[in-house]
């Protein structure tokens, strides 16, 4: 009896002090900050700061703490210059999918210029003037939009509102995503890819990060020169950021030059942001030019 009821009484003190070890380490976080993941998120270039982290073993029988993982960028937020600018329009072009269009409320002045497109000529890229003429409303998932019809439609990548800062002309392409995608051209974490463009290596890649509101993210970079601009960021658990859809030189500056695309994290439409290395400031490599999001459409 007496070998018993030790034995209840040691069983009994193994079975609480794991049901506190379970409470203690199996608590839920404590919830993260508010943070819009609906909108456009691009960040300027931050300094890399050591953000030291240990997690405890005991629970796999390991007492020594042992560190996780750190992210490489801290307090990744939207800088105030790439917020703020004289922001062009972006039309893509869906080949198959009914060409270029705008929604209804995107008809203003600027749209009533003349347009600029890239062509795909062959293995030839060009920068055209577009003249545009804009069809009757339609309607689809998104709203009510308005058709776009120019001459070469089914050439054309995109188009972007006239810029006299902009000149037509050939244009030098490293990179076209296939009309489409492919699962190549889905970037998350690990992704690195290197460009030669006038005498100087650019690295794309996609790095771990801690936003501002203290939230995990994955952060596109664009690295050159010793200058370093995270372009877009967004939780890190969605596996895939994004993809590089076309990257060259636009503005013939011999700097690189680059269009990003995204799906909204909540759902919605496929999101454009056309960077441009000719109207970046000096301490930066590029600087947002135009937008596209398809959810406006229906505004």
């Amino acid at each position: 009896m007496k070998n018993w009821t030790v034995n209840l009484i040691a069983f009994l003190c193994t079975l609480g002090v794991g049901m506190f070890t379970g409470t203690t380490f199996l608590q839920p976080s404590a919830p993260i900050n508010g943070h819009d993941e609906n909108r456009v998120d691009v960040a300027a270039t931050q300094p890399v700061s050591p953000m030291p982290s240990v997690v405890s073993r005991k629970m796999v029988g390991i007492s020594t703490p042992v560190a996780a993982p750190t992210p490489e960028f801290a307090n990744v937020r939207v800088p105030r210059e790439f917020e703020n600018g004289d922001f062009r329009s972006l039309v893509p072009v869906f080949r198959d999918a009914g060409g270029a269009s705008l929604g209804k409320c995107e008809i203003t002045k600027e749209t009533a210029r003349p347009w600029l497109g890239l062509f795909k000529r062959g293995s030839t890229y060009s920068l055209e003037t577009v003249d545009v003429k804009f069809e009757r409303p339609q309607t689809d998932d998104f709203g009510v939009f308005i058709p776009m019809r120019f001459r070469d439609s089914q050439k054309a990548l995109f188009l972007f509102g006239h810029d006299d800062r902009i000149k037509p002309g050939t244009v030098k392409t490293l990179h076209e995503m296939p009309y489409g995608g492919d699962e190549e051209s889905l970037i998350g974490d690990g992704f690195r890819k290197d460009f030669d463009i006038g005498g100087r290596t650019y690295t794309l890649r996609v790095g771990s990060g801690i936003s501002e509101t203290n939230s995990p993210v994955l952060v596109a970079v664009l690295e050159a020169e010793g200058k370093r601009d995270m372009l877009y960021f967004r939780p890190d658990h969605t596996g895939n950021i994004g993809r590089f859809e076309w990257v060259g030189d636009l503005d013939n500056d011999e700097r690189l030059d680059l269009l990003f695309s995204f799906f909204a994290v909540n759902g919605g439409g496929k999101n454009y942001i056309l960077f441009l290395s000719s109207i970046a400031s000096s301490d930066h490599l590029v600087q947002p030019y135009a937008f596209f999001e398809t959810q406006f459409r229906g505004c």
